[in-house]
């Protein structure tokens, strides 16, 4: 793609991150060349969690949320 260098994505809430992961994937494999930050404003563990492993996995991604929801503030 041409003259397009980054993508920033939004999202207002991640739990899993399984609706988005498909949408950060296809980002990601438009052009490897592209450099995709994902920013939700509220991740939690299992959401981090998955953008982390994607961040491993495409050396063009990198997340930075806004805040991410610690585990312990959710009772058992």
């Amino acid at each position: 793609m041409k003259n397009i260098s980054h993508i920033v994505l939004f999202e207002d809430f991640v739990g899993s991150g399984s609706q988005v992961e498909p949408f950060l994937k296809l980002a990601c494999n438009v052009d490897r060349n592209i450099k995709v930050l994902f920013c939700p404003m509220y991740i939690l563990l299992a959401g981090a969690q998955l953008a982390l492993r994607l961040q491993r996995q495409y050396r063009n991604f990198s997340f930075s949320p806004v805040l991410e929801i610690p585990q312990k503030m959710f009772h058992n």
